[in-house]
This record gives C-alpha cells, sequence and structure tokens, in this order.
C-alpha cells in the first residue's frame, strides 16, 4: 500500500515545463517585426505628389491671371470715383477702358491716366504683365504706391512708355532700380522726386523722352548729359535744383528737338558748339546764366524759339547770326545785360494796337483780330490769323499777327523781347479811343521783330507755354 501512494504524487511537477516553453516564442517575435516596416515607408510619401502641385496653377492661363490682377486693380482704386470704366466688368478684359491686349489676349498698354484713380497700388499690382509695353497712370494726384520701385521691376524687360507725371509723388529714390533697356520714353515731371539723376540715368540707357521737370531733382547737368543715350529727342530739366555748366555736347545729340533747362541753379553762358544739330526750341529762362552766347549759331537752322529770359548774360550778343536763321519764331532776351542791336540791322517799323494785326508788317492799316482763330488754344505758339501767321496771341498786348509772303510761304515772321532790363528804349503813346504802340529801333532783314517792356505782362506770358 505504501509504494502506490509515492507513485501518485510524482506526476505533479511534470504539466509546469511544457506551459511556459510553447507561449511565449510564438506570441513575441510575431507582432514587433511586422508593424514598423509596413507604416513607415508607404505613408510619407504619398501626399507630397499628389496633392499641392498639379492641381492649382495648371488650370489658371496668363489670360485669366490678367483679368484676376485688373480686377483687383479696379477695386482697389475706388472705381466709384472713376472719370471712366466702360466694360470693367465685362467677360474680355481687353476691352475694359484703357487696356490694349495683343493677339493672345496679352496686356500691352495700361492707359488710365487723368482718370481720377484713388488709392494705393501694391507692389503685386502688376507682376503677372509679361508684355506690358505701355504703362501711363499721369494726372491722378490722389493715386499712391507701396513701393514704387518694387511695382516697377518686374516690367523691367518689356516696358517701353513709362508716364507718371502730376501725381504729386513724394520720393527721394529714382523709381528705376533696374536697368530698363527697352524704354524710351520717361515721364516723371510735376512731382516731389528728391533724387540725384547723374547716377540713376545709368537705368535708362536707350531713353528719347526724359520729363523731369518740376521736381527737386539735383546732379550736374554736365553728368546728366554725358550719360543720355545718342538718340534722345526731348530734354526737360525744368524748376530743379541741378548745378553747373551747359556743356556744348547738350546740341550734338542729332535728333533732340526740344531743350527745357529753366530755373535751375547753373552758371556761365551759352555755348552752342559747332551746331549741326536739329534743336528747334531751347529754354534757358531764371538759370543765373552769366557771360556770352556763343558758337556757330548759323548750324541751327530749324531753330525755332530760343529763350534765356532773366538771366545775366551780356553785354555781347550775335545779333547777325540769329537774324541770319530762317524759322526763329521766339528770341526771348529779356532781363539781360544785352547792349542794343547795331542799328544797321534793324530798320523802323510800327506795332499796331493791342487786339488787331497788319498785313504788311505795321506798316500799313491795322485790322480787327476778330478773324484770328486758334490751331491749338492750349499752345501760345499755334495762333492762325486769317491765314497769316500767327504771333502767338493776337489778344494780348505783347503780341501781334503779321503775314510773311516772302518768307517760307508766310512762316518767316518771329519776335524779339529784349525786356525792360537791356538797353532798349520803348515809348507808348495814347491815341484817341486806341493805343498805338510806336518803337523807336530799327527792323532787319524784312522780318517782323516785336520789342516790349517788361513791366507788362510780358514775363508772365512767356511762362505759360514753359
Amino acid at each position: 500500500m505504501s509504494e502506490l501512494i509515492t507513485l501518485s504524487t510524482t506526476p505533479s511537477p511534470i504539466s509546469p515545463p511544457t506551459l511556459s516553453p510553447t507561449l511565449s516564442p510564438t506570441l513575441r517575435p510575431t507582432l514587433p517585426p511586422t508593424l514598423p516596416p509596413t507604416l513607415h515607408p508607404t505613408l510619407p510619401p504619398t501626399p507630397s505628389p499628389t496633392t499641392s502641385t498639379p492641381t492649382f496653377s495648371p488650370t489658371l492661363s496668363p489670360q485669366t491671371l490678367e483679368r484676376t490682377s485688373l480686377l483687383k486693380l479696379y477695386y482697389s482704386l475706388r472705381p466709384l470715383t472713376w472719370s471712366q470704366k466702360t466694360k470693367w466688368l465685362s467677360p474680355n478684359h481687353c476691352e475694359y477702358y484703357g487696356i490694349t491686349c495683343n493677339a493672345n489676349s496679352r496686356v500691352v498698354s495700361i492707359n488710365l491716366k487723368d482718370n481720377n484713380l484713388n488709392g494705393i497700388i501694391t507692389e503685386q499690382s502688376l507682376s503677372v504683365f509679361e508684355y506690358l509695353e505701355l504703362l501711363d497712370l499721369s494726372h491722378n494726384p490722389d493715386l499712391s504706391f507701396s513701393d514704387l520701385s518694387l511695382t516697377l521691376t518686374p516690367l523691367a524687360n518689356t516696358l517701353q512708355y513709362l508716364s507718371l507725371e502730376s501725381n504729386d509723388i513724394t520720393s527721394e529714390e529714382f523709381p528705376l532700380t533696374n536697368t530698363f533697356p527697352f524704354l524710351r520714353t520717361l515721364l516723371l515731371n510735376s512731382n516731389k522726386f528728391e533724387f540725384n539723376v547723374e547716377v540713376e540715368i545709368q537705368f535708362i540707357p536707350n531713353i528719347e523722352v526724359l520729363w523731369l521737370g518740376d521736381n527737386m531733382v539735383s546732379g550736374d547737368i554736365e553728368l546728366i548729359v554725358g550719360g543720355l543715350n545718342e538718340g534722345l529727342q526731348q530734354l526737360q530739366l525744368n524748376n530743379n535744383n541741378l548745378s553747373g555748366t551747359i556743356p556744348a555736347s547738350i546740341f550734338t545729340f542729332p535728333g533732340l528737338l526740344y531743350i527745357n533747362l529753366s530755373r535751375n541753379r547753373l552758371e556761365g553762358g551759352v555755348d552752342l558748339g559747332e551746331g549741326g544739330s536739329g534743336v528747334t526750341h531751347f529754354w534757358g529762362d531764371g538759370c543765373g546764366l552769366s557771360g556770352e552766347v556763343e558758337g556757330r549759331v548759323e548750324g541751327f537752322q530749324d531753330l525755332k524759339v530760343f529763350s534765356v529770359e532773366g538771366n545775366a548774360l551780356g553785354p555781347n550778343f550775335p545779333w547777325s547770326d540769329f537774324t541770319a536763321l530762317p524759322n526763329l519764331v521766339l528770341l526771348n532776351l529779356g532781363d539781360n545785360r544785352l547792349t542794343s542791336p547795331t542799328p544797321d540791322f534793324l530798320p523802323p517799323f510800327g506795332l499796331c494796337p493791342p487786339g488787331t494785326y497788319s498785313k504788311d508788317k505795321g506798316r500799313g492799316r491795322c485790322q480787327s483780330c476778330k478773324a484770328w482763330r486758334p490751331s491749338s488754344p492750349s499752345s501760345p505758339f499755334s495762333g492762325i490769323c486769317a491765314g497769316f501767321i500767327g504771333q502767338i496771341d493776337c489778344s494780348s498786348s505783347r503780341y501781334n499777327c503779321s503775314n510773311a509772303p516772302n518768307w517760307n510761304e508766310g512762316f518767316g515772321t518771329s519776335n524779339i523781347i529784349f525786356g525792360g532790363g537791356n538797353g532798349i528804349i520803348v515809348s507808348w503813346i495814347l491815341c484817341g479811343i486806341g493805343v498805338l504802340a510806336l518803337i523807336t529801333v530799327k527792323f532787319f532783314n524784312s522780318k517782323r521783330w516785336r520789342l516790349s517792356n517788361s513791366e507788362d505782362s510780358e514775363s508772365e506770358e512767356g511762362r505759360r507755354f514753359l
């Protein structure tokens, strides 16, 4: 009996060893190795190619982007105040007032001058116009820019014409900070720019028309002229703070027609050099000039206006050379230090009263100017007096009309203004109900020259053209 009891107690230690080896090896190795390899390689690459890039930009054409930018510009500039806004909400942006497109409906011109624009143009406003050649936002005094140079920079490789004149822009920097190789016309006059133009001229290497008048621009006039393109046609630098002497090289540009340097801080005389250029108009009024007008005057056969009023030029002047110029219309020498013209050049003549004109250079009957009609009222040099050459304005006390049949079919008469600052004797005689002006000087070359006293309205009337 005792041996059987011992046998029945021995199996109890056998069961524990069979459980632990079978459970542990099957559970632990299966889970950890399978999960990490499946998560990391598959998830990160999937979002980037499918969501951000391809789905957005290709759906908008360049034309749509330009139309969107124009509409943003429209709503940011208070369209209710615009003078003209025809079709600005139509589906075709090429029909908007002031917008011109090429054959592919890409914008090449934005012309919204004098349109009462009111607001701020940001640096992104014009960035999408890849073909823009003309931008004219002039005569909008309530228009401003968040950063003018950044606004214009995207247009550097296409812009040919830029006008921001009369916008009351205040800036100490030149608006072009990149080279604009195709820019031909730059009109920035009548603003408040204060940059040094002799440095910034490098950004417009091919400029033809440069208007910077009525600003606070500084620089040496000789360095400015030295940096200009030979294709220059118009140079307007009046009413600034330019200094130095007028270089003779300014008259050598082959296509230069108009030069206006009036009211700067210049010095020295006027050296016309060898001539040979096609300059038609030169203004140098109130510049502080002194000395002589010299050079080869006969080389300026196309010269129509030569005005140097309000300087200290003199005492000599090349009268005979200027009288030989066939197209001269106005010679303004008022308020200088010139001596009287040599009498040999000026045979006597008489002027008609204000409001009348003469068919024979003041020597015959004076007729009423009622038939006088201005061909362009905005320009004082465009009067036509019933078929006779207009002496600026028949209604003025300064000018009369007369014909010159022997001079290029009537276009040969001219005005000469000496003013009270020079040695000219002027006498006024009241006669009956009219005023007859008699001037005791001589006249030359069968041309009719006008002389008058600076105490009347000469100076003020002449400035209206400048």
